[in-house]
């Protein structure tokens, strides 16, 4: 079967460019991944693919601007202190690893169900990283539990990640509506990933609250 050249051509940019943002960097250029993705945009149009016109109608405007906003607003969560005082609160009910697994996922969970779930891993994992120092546990359970519960959150919600967002903006379905669908989901992934990284906490003596309390505060 012969392809266009038009085909062929697209499509290896397209490989590329995915091939690209998956691993973050291209060999041989300064690129991150926003780069990359225009680039690669970019290459589409100038091979014909699509036309600037078609390029620009593909751009979701409300989507942006709902994403700025989100972004916007955990910026100056972060800023006033507001993930580290209810990571703070949450850590000091934790009296044992397992509670404290499960403390970490549904906090990450819970900011991602609301807020952008990228933003909330980069917040969260320094914080979860300080305190499993203090207590000289491991960190990767807590750290897998942030990443998994925040993609578990953020498809429970139209805020929760771009995709929602593009859904919500796409389909018109109301934010209630859209919540209640994906809680109950959301929900039993969280029971199931607090068990998978519980699995990989080992049995160790009760923790002391006062030290979360301590690592939280030393890194304020």
């Amino acid at each position: 079967m012969n392809f266009p050249a038009i085909t062929i051509v697209t499509a290896i940019i397209f490989l590329l460019t995915y091939a690209g943002i998956s691993l973050g960097r291209i060999p041989g250029f300064r690129l991150d991944r926003a780069g990359i993705a225009l680039a690669g945009a970019a290459l589409m149009m100038a091979v014909g693919a699509i036309t600037p016109d078609e390029a620009y109608r593909a751009v979701n405007l409300d989507t942006l601007a709902l994403l700025l906003g989100m972004m916007i607003v955990v910026a100056h969560l972060r800023l006033s202190g507001f993930f580290r005082l209810v990571t703070s609160w949450a850590l000091a009910h934790a009296h044992s690893p397992l509670i404290l697994l499960a403390t970490t996922a549904l906090t990450a969970g819970a900011f991602s169900a609301f807020l952008v779930n990228d933003a909330v891993c980069l917040v969260m994992a320094p914080l979860v990283i300080e305190v499993t120092r203090s207590l000289r546990r491991d960190p990767i359970p807590y750290l897998l539990a942030v990443a998994m519960a925040s993609n578990v959150g953020s498809a429970a919600t139209i805020t929760g990640n771009p995709q929602n967002m593009i859904v919500g903006a796409v389909s018109r379905i109301p934010y209630t509506e859209f919540a209640a669908a994906g809680a109950s989901g959301g929900c039993r992934d969280c029971a199931g990933l607090c068990r998978g990284c519980g699995a990989m906490v080992p049995r160790i003596p009760p923790i002391h609250t006062a030290c979360c309390q301590a690592a939280i505060s030393s890194g304020s």
